[in-house]
């Protein structure tokens, strides 16, 4: 996906792609007391510069790698359909950070579960810089541009 940095500098999320996970042959087995889960795991921009924390809350949701040249953005995972809408205004409700644990328990949109057939879910996956604010601060002077990377991984376990 290509996105201008005069884009960038209003804000909202690009780009967006469903990404579907799916697990098979996973309701009762293992503990039955314990929920097929998915743990989402990746490196957010809050880890690649740490000195972000305290002023770019949008850095823990979004996904970079430390090659990337684009610096303040990255890829956010949703759990709802942004569509051509701005940054979520309470981020934690929709998008997932780093070592969040997803539970197959139908709490969250877009997700299914039926006995043989096993569970899913759709995440969104979009280029984001933060709020308005943050993106203006950051880009639309053509000076934050290039290439940007990151891997998110997921890993099924019950919890």
């Amino acid at each position: 996906v290509i996105v201008t940095d005069a884009d960038m500098a209003t804000g909202g999320v690009y780009g967006e792609t469903a990404v579907s996970v799916m697990t098979t042959n996973c309701l009762g087995v293992g503990e039955t007391s314990k929920t097929p889960s998915i743990q989402v795991a990746g490196t957010t921009y809050d880890q690649i510069d740490p000195t972000s924390v305290a002023t770019f809350p949008a850095g823990q949701y979004l996904f970079s790698g430390a090659s990337s040249a684009v610096k303040w953005a990255g890829f956010v995972l949703s759990k709802t359909q942004a569509g051509a809408g701005a940054w979520d205004a309470n981020p934690g409700s929709t998008y997932v950070k780093s070592n969040e644990i997803v539970p197959f328990d139908g709490s969250t949109l877009g997700q299914t579960c039926g006995g043989a057939t096993g569970c899913s879910i759709t995440f969104w996956a979009g280029l984001a810089c933060g709020t308005s604010s943050d993106c203006a601060n950051h880009f639309g002077r053509k000076d934050n541009d290039g290439a940007l990377n990151a891997s998110i991984s997921f890993t099924f376990l019950y919890n």
